[in-house]
C-alpha cells in the first residue's frame, strides 16, 4: 500500500459540515443529553467555544485527555484535533465560528493589539474557563446571549453575535486570560499532529473497507507493534475501538435518518459480521438498532 501522501490526507479529515454560510460563518448547536453520544477526532478551520452546563465529560484535544465536570467552557483554536465522549443527562451548547468575520476594516488599537494577534495565532483562548474563573458568570451571560441572537436569522441578530463575541474576547484579554500563541509559522508538535491526523483522515476515507492493524502500520511504515502502541498513546483507545465506534455513528445516523435495512447498512459501512455489529451497537448506544429507529422517529414525529 502506497504512503500516505499528508498534504491531500490532511484536507480528507477536514469536517465536512458547514457551520453557517458564506456570508456569516457562525452556528450554535445543542445535545439535550437525551442519548449517549460521541464526537469521534476531527478538525475545522473555525474556532469553537463548548460550553458543558451539565455532566461530566471526556475530551480529547490535540492528544492531551481532558476530563471536565460542569458547568465549564472549553475553547477549540482552528485546526486543532478535538473529540468528546458525552454522558447521559449532560447538556451542552457549542458555537463554532471564522474568527475572520470580527476583523476590523478600520485599522485602530483594538485591531492592532487584541483582534489581529487573535487571527494570526500570536493571542489564544484559554483551554478551559472554569466555574471558579472570577470572569466565568460574565463569560456565561454573554455566551447566552449569544446563543439566543445566533437562533435568529436577521441582521440585528447577526450583529449582536459579532458584538457578543468581541465581547467574550474583551472579557477574557481584560482577565488576563487569552494566553500567547505561536502563530501561523511554526507550532510545537506539528510534524507528530500531521502525521495523526493522516491516519485519521484515511481511516475515516476507508473505514467501510477492510482495514486490518497491518494495513495500518504498513501506511505509515510502522511494525504492527509499534502502531499499536503509537495508535494508544495518541488516540487514547485501541485502534480496533476506534474504527468501531466510527462505523457504529455512521450506522446510527443512517439507522435514524433512512428507512433502509439494518443488514445493510451494517455491510455498507464495514461490519461483515451482523451478530457482531449487533452486540457493538447495544454495547455503545444502550438499546437495539430497531429500538434506535423507533426512538429518532418518535423524537422527529
Amino acid at each position: 500500500m502506497p504512503m500516505i501522501d499528508s498534504s491531500s490526507e490532511r484536507e480528507r479529515l477536514l469536517e465536512q459540515r458547514e457551520h453557517g454560510t458564506v456570508l456569516f460563518p457562525f452556528a450554535v448547536y445543542e445535545w439535550d443529553g437525551s442519548c449517549p453520544f460521541r464526537v469521534g477526532l476531527h478538525w475545522h478551520t473555525e474556532t469553537e467555544l463548548i460550553y458543558l452546563e451539565e455532566g461530566n465529560y471526556t475530551l480529547s484535544v490535540d492528544m492531551e485527555t481532558i476530563k471536565i465536570c460542569a458547568p465549564a467552557f472549553v475553547c477549540i483554536g482552528g485546526s486543532s484535533i478535538h473529540g468528546i465522549d458525552r454522558v447521559v443527562h449532560g447538556h451542552e451548547w457549542a458555537v463554532v465560528f471564522d474568527p475572520q468575520m470580527l476583523s476590523f476594516q478600520h485599522y485602530d488599537e483594538v485591531q492592532s493589539q487584541i483582534v489581529l494577534p487573535f487571527l494570526e495565532g500570536r493571542l489564544c483562548l484559554p483551554r478551559v474557563i472554569a466555574v471558579d474563573e472570577p470572569c466565568f458568570c460574565a463569560v456565561q451571560a454573554v455566551y447566552r446571549r449569544i446563543c439566543t441572537a445566533g437562533s435568529k436569522k436577521c441582521i440585528p441578530s447577526r450583529l449582536l453575535v459579532k458584538a457578543g463575541l468581541l465581547e467574550l474576547l474583551a472579557l477574557l484579554y481584560e482577565h488576563g486570560m487569552l494566553v500567547s500563541g505561536t502563530g501561523t509559522g511554526s507550532v510545537p508538535g506539528e510534524t507528530q499532529t500531521e502525521r495523526i491526523r493522516c491516519m485519521l483522515s484515511y481511516i475515516q476515507q476507508h473505514y467501510c473497507e477492510r482495514i486490518t492493524i497491518e494495513n495500518m502500520a504498513e501506511l505509515l511504515s510502522m511494525s504492527r507493534e509499534y502502531f499499536c502502541r503509537f495508535f494508544k498513546k495518541n488516540i487514547g483507545c485501541t485502534f480496533t475501538s476506534y474504527i468501531n465506534e466510527l462505523r457504529i455513528e455512521a450506522c446510527a445516523k443512517q439507522i435514524a435518518e433512512t428507512s433502509g435495512k439494518i443488514i445493510d447498512i451494517a455491510l455498507n459501512n464495514g461490519f461483515d459480521n451482523v451478530g457482531y455489529f449487533m452486540h457493538r451497537f447495544k454495547e455503545s448506544k444502550h438499546m437495539t438498532p430497531l429500538e434506535y429507529r423507533r426512538l429518532a422517529q418518535r423524537k422527529q414525529n
